[in-house]
């Protein structure tokens, strides 16, 4: 959306959320409780990931569960070494083929969330849900891809990556999540990297 943030009030929007970067976690949660194609997929996705895990840890017994548990930890440090900046550096790119010009990296320590910011750059439903999703279907895409033909010990710790990886999504599903409810009111929002604050704004109905 080739807007400034000072122009949406002449076209037709108005603010509907103004939240500090430490808001954003009870805000999201918040979305993702709300029952739509959104958050239903998020969820199931979820479920279905560690449903999956249960059958390959009981049934198909690759390795001894301790062993395989201890995989998986391996895993978690694989994501926040690896794939975590991976993900935040996917969702500046494509910020940056938006059209934002200065995007930021930055975390909120106390919940252990990491944002990327693309400052004062107005982001609309379509580029929003490019920028929040692709880093979920690019890395979920190769960590499923990996674990085909990976050794027992790699398919555990990919597995403990990928089970990170998609609930550590709960942010990006729970901003489209209100993207999804407010629809019909094209919204739009933009970050302000020096006050530590996101804008959300719906158009007037």
């Amino acid at each position: 959306m080739n807007q400034k943030p000072q122009d949406l009030t002449s076209l037709g929007y108005r603010l509907d959320q103004e939240l500090d970067h430490s808001e954003l976690v009870p805000f999201v949660k918040a979305n993702l409780r709300k029952i739509n194609p959104v958050s239903i997929f998020y969820w199931t996705f979820n479920t279905a990931v560690v449903a999956a895990l249960i059958v390959f840890l009981v049934q198909e017994e690759r390795l001894p569960v301790l062993e395989a548990i201890t995989k998986l930890f391996l895993g978690v440090f694989i994501f926040f070494v690896i794939l975590l900046p991976i993900h935040e550096l996917i969702h500046g790119f494509f910020y940056k083929a938006a059209g934002a010009q200065n995007v930021q990296f930055t975390a909120h320590w106390r919940t252990l969330v990491f944002y990327c910011l693309a400052d004062n750059f107005v982001a609309d439903s379509k580029s929003f849900l490019v920028v929040a999703l692709t880093p979920f279907l690019i890395i979920n895409s190769v960590l499923i891809g990996l674990m085909f033909f990976a050794s027992p010990t790699l398919f555990y710790s990919l597995f403990g990556a990928l089970l990170i990886h998609t609930g550590g999504c709960f942010g990006d599903f729970g901003l489209v999540s209100y993207f999804y409810e407010n629809r019909q009111r094209k919204p739009v929002t933009y970050d302000d990297a020096q006050a530590k604050k996101s804008y959300f704004l719906l158009r007037s109905a």
